[in-house]
C-alpha cells in the first residue's frame, strides 16, 4: 500500500489458518495497524489481494467485510462511556453494532444469556449494570474484546490489546485471548514481547517498509537460541533479527544476557540450541575466524586491545579478517579516528580509556565488516569522549552503510545513536521498540532498578 508516494506496506504475504492465533510484532511505523485497516476495509491496497475464505475482499466497504465475519478491536478502546456494560455488549451482537439500532433492538433471553457468558469470560459480569466510564483502562480493553466476541467473528483482529494495562491485567488478557482463539482465528498486533510469548503459536515481525519496492531481508537472524555458561542457562529461546543498515541497541539490566548474546553471534559462546543466520547462511556452528571473514566485527566490553604492542600493530591485527588481501591500514581509519594518527607508535597500554576505545573500534573496522557488534563502548569513558564516540558511530554508520548492534547502559547515548531497541529480561527478549515507542513508561518497567 502506498499513499502520497510513500510505501507503507510493501510486498506483504502471509496466511492465517482456521483457529490460528497469530501475533504481528514490530516498531511504530512498521505498518501493523495499516495492515488491519486494509483487512477491515478502512483503506484499499494499491496492489495485491486480500483473500478471506477464497474471496478477494480488497477494497470492500467496511460493513460488508464485517458482515462476512471479520471484526477488529482498536488500539484505544471504543466503548460507549454513558451506556452500561451490558448495553455496550448489546451493541456488539452480530448485525447490531450501531448504538441507536442496538438500543431499540429487543434483547431476548438467549441474547442476554449469551452476553452474560461473554461478560463472565472477560471478568466483567459483576459490573454488567455499571456505566462504562466507571471502568479502568484495562477493563475497557476487556469490554471491547467482549464486544468483538459478541459479534461472532470468524477472524478477530486485536490492535495492541494490552496498551495501558498493569502487568496483572496483561497476564489475565493473555489467558483470555488464548481461550478466545480456541474457536476462531485471531491476529494480535502487540509491542509487549513478554505478553507475545505467553500467547503466540505463530509470530510475524514487521519492519519499516522500503520506498524502493523491494522486500527487506534480515542481515542477521537469531532464532530461538539457548546459550549456557557451563550449567548456567543464560539465553532462553531468544529471537531477534536485524536488517541491513540498522543500528539496533540491546538494552537491559545487568546480568540479563546482553554480552552473552553478542558472544553467541560472534561465536565465542555458541548456543546449544537454535540457529543464527548471517546473510542467509547458517553460522550457528561456524568458527569465530570464519565469522570474521564473512563480515562480523566485534568490539568487546573492556576493549581488549593489546597493551604491549603499538597502536599501528593493533590496527594491523584487524586486517586479518579482510577478504580483499589488503595489508596496510586504510586511510579512512585515520579519517574516522584522527586522534589515533599521532599515536601510531605508542604502546596500547599507554593510551587513555577513551583512546583505547577508539582504537578498539578502529581495529574492528580494519576488518571491513558488514555487521559491527559494540559491547558498551561508553563504559568508563568521560562525557566529552562519549560525545566523540557517538559522533564516530553515527558517521561510520552513515558513510559505510554499516549495520550495528550496540549493547549500552547509557540510555541518552543509546537513544541518540540507535534506531531500533531490543529490551532483554532474564535472558529473553521482553520488548522491541523504536525511538518513538521507547517511552518513559517502558523504561521504568524494564530498565529502572
Amino acid at each position: 500500500m502506498a499513499t502520497r508516494g510513500h510505501t507503507i506496506i510493501d510486498h506483504l504475504d502471509f496466511d492465517i489458518e482456521e483457529g490460528e492465533l497469530r501475533v504481528l510484532v514490530g516498531p511504530n511505523g512498521a505498518g501493523k495497524t495499516t495492515l488491519i485497516d486494509l483487512i477491515t476495509g478502512r483503506f484499499g491496497p494499491t496492489a495485491g489481494q486480500i483473500l478471506f475464505r477464497g474471496q478477494n475482499i480488497a477494497g470492500w466497504p467496511r460493513h460488508r467485510i464485517y458482515g462476512i465475519g471479520i471484526s477488529r478491536k482498536f488500539q484505544v478502546p471504543t466503548v460507549y462511556d454513558n451506556l452500561t456494560i451490558f448495553e455496550n455488549m448489546a451493541i456488539g451482537l452480530r448485525g447490531h453494532r450501531r448504538a441507536f439500532s442496538s438500543l431499540v433492538f429487543r434483547i431476548t433471553s438467549s441474547h442476554a444469556a449469551r452476553i452474560e457468558r461473554i461478560l463472565a469470560q472477560v471478568n466483567l459480569l459483576a459490573r454488567a449494570a455499571d456505566e462504562a466510564h466507571t471502568l479502568s483502562h484495562g477493563e475497557k480493553q476487556w469490554l471491547e474484546i467482549g464486544m468483538v466476541v459478541a459479534s461472532e467473528p470468524q477472524l478477530m483482529l486485536l490492535d495492541e490489546p494490552t496498551t495501558g494495562m498493569t502487568r496483572e491485567e496483561t497476564n489475565t488478557t493473555a489467558k483470555l485471548i488464548k481461550e478466545i482463539a480456541g474457536t476462531r482465528a485471531v491476529m494480535v498486533v502487540e509491542h509487549d514481547m513478554s505478553f507475545v510469548r505467553q500467547i503466540a503459536n505463530k509470530t510475524r515481525r514487521s519492519r519499516k517498509s522500503t520506498s524502493e519496492g523491494k522486500r527487506s531481508v534480515p542481515l542477521l537472524n537469531v532464532r530461538d537460541i539457548d546459550t549456557f555458561y557451563g550449567a548456567s542457562h543464560v539465553l532462553h529461546a531468544l529471537a531477534m533479527s536485524v536488517e541491513p543498515g540498522e543500528i539496533e541497541c540491546v538494552l537491559g539490566r545487568n546480568g540479563v544476557g546482553k554480552t552473552t548474546l553478542l558472544r553467541s553471534i560472534v561465536g565465542l559462546t555458541p548456543p546449544r540450541r537454535g540457529t543464527i543466520t548471517f546473510k542467509g547462511d547458517d553460522i550457528t556452528r561456524m568458527r569465530v575466524n570464519r565469522r570474521a571473514h564473512l563480515g562480523i566485527g566485534y568490539v568487546p566490553q573492556g576493549r581488549e586491545i593489546f597493551s604491549d604492542i603499538t597502536v599501528m600493530d593493533n590496527l594491523r591485527l584487524g586486517l586479518v579478517a579482510r577478504n580483499d588481501g589488503l595489508k596496510r591500514v586504510p586511510d579512512e581509519i585515520f579519517d574516522f579516528f584522527p586522534m589515533l594518527k599521532p599515536l601510531v607508535d605508542r604502546k596500547g597500554g599507554l593510551l587513555s580509556g577513551g583512546e583505547q576505545q577508539q582504537l578498539a573500534i578502529a581495529r574492528a573496522l580494519c576488518g571491513n565488516p558488514e555487521l559491527l557488534l559494540l559491547d558498551e563502548p561508553t563504559e568508563g569513558i568521560q562525557p566529552s569522549v562519549v560525545q566523540e564516540i557517538e559522533r564516530i558511530i553515527k558517521r561510520i554508520h552513515q558513510e559505510k552503510k554499516l549495520t550495528i548492534i550496540l549493547v549500552e547502559q547509557k540510555l541518552d547515548f543509546a537513544r541518540n545513536v540507535a534506531q531500533e531497541f531490543t529490551i532483554m529480561v532474564k535472558g529473553r527478549v521482553a520488548r522491541e521498540a523504536n525511538s518513538h515507542s521507547l517511552t518513559d513508561e517502558v523504561i521504568r518497567e524494564y530498565l529502572t532498578i
